[in-house]
């Protein structure tokens, strides 16, 4: 039978060669379905199936809301854990020889963190609970910093570096594959964090992991931290978070949604492959009949058709191999795409997968083959099933970008536009004083101020959408509310009023009585509407032993509320602290200027070294960078999903388009009697219209209860707008209809021009 089919196969070959258009369409039909939907799946596949690349990942939790104090007591006294550990990052420099410098990010981990999140060190000696001690300086590096700077020699273990201007001993090298990210970055380098002050370290705190006891459920172990934490602070309650679902969670339901766009113009595709091969064998029936006239068999007649059906795939499906590959390199990152999902790519980049790609191969054959079975009735059917295809992507892609333009239009309380921002980090050694690191702070400052360009300029940590801050509030300090630390002249460059009261002065210090700013809904949760301005508020805020824990600020302005984490989350109450008083070495400039982040980069840079020289070089960015990052994935579901709608609604014109050419060919005798019984050209083609459009309107019909099925998938990644819209849906049949009308029309246009002898000489 085989050597029967090889002929065929030759044949096939030929023919198809001397008919490059259909040839070249239904290749490009296939690649572009298949490929995308291939790539889809492989990242899909990468990020949200596959299990985290290390041991017993469902039992490994993140500890939400951690109050200052509690690791050191629940690293004591919790049952439910094996292990407890956190872990903080911060920006640090590396000399790197012949006097320059390498910022790294460098991981501050307990010794809990290394039991919790288990892995084996390359080389060297892993972390012991010795190393807390402060006088312990070893550290551990990444294999990529290992690699970079010591080229893969094993005599790096015992040799010094030298981090922030302090001395540190090689004690081993991680793994290549350990890639564990720490809010959404890998450290290159680890080190121990001194016993003494890991509890609450930092204004971030840490991030706290806890790996739970193969038989401890995970209400039980929120239940034992949230008693234990209590102990500490008052109505202190934890939350228990899978790592799964922290890497992974932020996300699902937009990469679930662009897939499921994908499969729909997988379907598109394939069907209008079936029409292209349906059409193809109708204009071969003559053929088909002289053969059967002349004593071929059904399976002889079947042939030719099934082999040209078989290279068409085939030569499809290696043009959407190649695509799928090509989709992979030339698409950004899925982290990129996806900013919320950046920890998971860190762990397992996306790869090509054979099993979707078969999948595609499958539905792509199954297509090429019905489409030669029953090529009269078929026809219409393919057409309505792209059309209702078509609508769903449509619908779809039209209440997404209308959530998109609702989000991007929702007001922030603050204007990111012009402002450009740089963080830095001070190294501890040199500035261990909080008057050091003020004096340093305030000095860039006024320098940054007076530079060219620069309008304005002020400091602030953590900014609107890059991190947060909690700090409790009330008598019983129960009440949680964003914290920042902001320098005077902030709420002025970020364009947040201030309703009452005044902003912060550089006379707001160390030494003075304690101040803060509340924003509008904090002072109205605490104080009603009464002016709050000259009254003080007990907060969890410190900063050592000047301004300890429960300390009584006094209020001296109210400001207006802002979204801190951009459109899409909800305001929250926030509490502003002046650099003064709670002084830190990690901080972020700000500057309002018309200025490109990189033409200011120098200008920072000078101001910088102009006070100090030794201190990192700060990168400058954009804060409305920052706002497309937070919007970025929606904007990229939105953007994806109405090209996917678009390609389909294009693939659904052509397969109309070939559905009246298909039907004028057949009733061309019956066009001509028509118009020679005195029917004018207009309504002959409006007739052939009418007739076409019959399978359209089904389609849409049919699009319309996928819809409503997948309402509910797609209605919470909405924002202002359901998925039943009107003025979506209206939109969504306006452009079907359009679409179709003008692929219909052209077909049954030209019919009516062909003279009317020779149509009556046709048969």
């Amino acid at each position: 039978m085989m050597a029967a089919f090889l002929p065929e196969l030759r044949i096939a070959v030929r023919s198809l060669l001397r008919s490059p258009g259909f040839l070249s369409a239904a290749v490009l039909i296939l690649a572009l379905g298949t490929g995308v939907n291939t790539a889809l799946f492989s990242v899909l596949d990468s990020l949200l199936w596959k299990p985290l690349p290390f041991p017993d990942p469902e039992r490994l939790m993140v500890v939400q809301r951690v109050a200052g104090g509690d690791l050191r007591e629940w690293e004591t006294s919790a049952r439910s854990a094996a292990a407890i550990g956190g872990v903080a990052t911060r920006t640090w420099l590396l000399e790197a020889g012949a006097g320059g410098q390498q910022v790294v990010l460098a991981g501050m981990a307990t010794h809990g963190f290394w039991r919790a999140v288990p892995v084996p060190v390359a080389i060297g000696r892993g972390m012991a609970a010795e190393d807390g001690n402060p006088a312990a300086k070893h550290v551990w590096l990444s294999h990529d910093l290992w690699m970079s700077r010591f080229h893969g020699q094993v005599s790096a273990l015992g040799q010094r570096i030298t981090l922030n201007e302090e001395p540190y001993l090689v004690a081993g090298v991680l793994p290549a594959e350990f890639r564990f990210p720490v809010n959404g970055a890998v450290p290159d380098v680890y080190f121990a964090l001194d016993r003494s002050i890991y509890p609450g370290h930092g204004p971030g705190g840490l991030t706290v992991f806890a790996r739970l006891n193969p038989s401890t459920p995970a209400a039980d172990a929120q239940a034992e931290l949230t008693r234990l934490a209590a102990s500490f602070t008052p109505g202190h309650r934890v939350d228990l978070q899978p790592v799964e679902a922290q890497l992974r969670g932020g996300s699902k339901s937009g990469l679930w949604l662009l897939t499921g766009a994908g499969l729909m113009m997988l379907l598109i595709a394939i069907t209008n492959v079936a029409g292209l091969m349906s059409a193809r064998a109708a204009s071969k029936q003559g053929e088909s009949l002289v053969r059967r006239s002349a004593g071929a068999s059904s399976w002889q007649l079947m042939r030719p058709r099934m082999a040209e059906a078989l290279v068409v795939s085939c030569t499809g499906l290696a043009a959407g191999w190649l695509a799928a590959r090509w989709c992979l390199e030339l698409l950004p990152h899925a982290a990129e795409l996806f900013p919320t999902l950046r920890g998971a790519a860190e762990l397992r980049p996306p790869a090509l997968d054979a099993w979707a790609f078969g999948f595609a191969v499958l539905c792509a054959i199954l297509a090429a083959a019905a489409g030669t079975l029953q090529p009269v009735r078929m026809r219409g059917l393919l057409t309505a099933g792209q059309v209702a295809l078509t609508f769903t992507l449509l619908l779809g892609g039209s209440v997404l970008v209308r959530s998109l333009w609702n989000v991007m239009s929702t007001p922030l309380g603050f204007e990111p536009e012009g402002v450009l921002t740089a963080g830095i980090g001070l190294p501890e050694v040199r500035y261990s004083t909080e008057a050091r690191m003020l004096a340093f702070h305030e000095e860039v400052i006024a320098k940054l101020a007076a530079a060219p360009g620069v309008a304005e300029a002020a400091a602030a940590i953590p900014v609107p959408m890059a991190g947060r801050m909690r700090t409790r509030y009330g008598v019983e300090q129960k009440q949680v509310a964003a914290a920042a630390v902001v320098s005077p002249g902030y709420f002025r460059l970020m364009r947040i009023p201030l309703l009452r009261g005044r902003d912060f002065t550089w006379r707001d210090r160390l030494g003075q009585p304690p101040v803060c700013i509340i924003s509008r809904d904090l002072a109205r949760a605490e104080f009603g509407e009464a002016d709050p301005t000259g009254r003080r508020l007990k907060m969890s805020m410190t900063n050592g032993p000047s301004y300890p824990r429960g300390t009584e600020w006094e209020i001296v302005g109210v400001a207006a509320e802002v979204r801190q984490q951009g459109a899409e989350q909800p305001g929250e109450p926030q509490a502003y602290f002046p650099l003064g008083q709670v002084v830190t070495e990690g901080l972020v400039y700000l500057m309002r200027t018309p200025d490109s982040a990189a033409a200011m980069e120098p200008v920072v840079r000078a101001a910088v070294h102009a006070v100090d020289p030794a201190v990192q070089k700060p990168g400058v960015n954009s804060q409305s960078g920052r706002l497309d990052e937070v919007t970025r994935d929606r904007r990229w579901i939105a953007a994806a999903t109405s090209l996917f709608a678009a390609a389909g609604l294009l693939l659904s014109a052509i397969g109309l388009y070939g559905l009246v050419s298909y039907t004028v060919a057949r009733r061309t005798r019956e066009i001509g009697i028509r118009m020679a019984l005195g029917a004018s050209a207009s309504s002959t083609a409006r007739h052939m219209m009418l007739v076409a459009m019959g399978p359209v309107v089904f389609g849409m019909i049919v699009g319309a209860a996928i819809s409503a099925l997948a309402a509910g998938f797609v209605a919470p990644r909405l924002a202002g707008v359901t998925p039943a819209d009107p003025l979506s849906i209206t939109a969504t049949c306006a452009a079907i209809l359009l679409a179709c009308a003008l692929a219909s029309a052209i077909p049954a246009w030209r019919a009516t021009r062909i003279p009317i002898t020779r149509v009556l000489r046709t048969e």
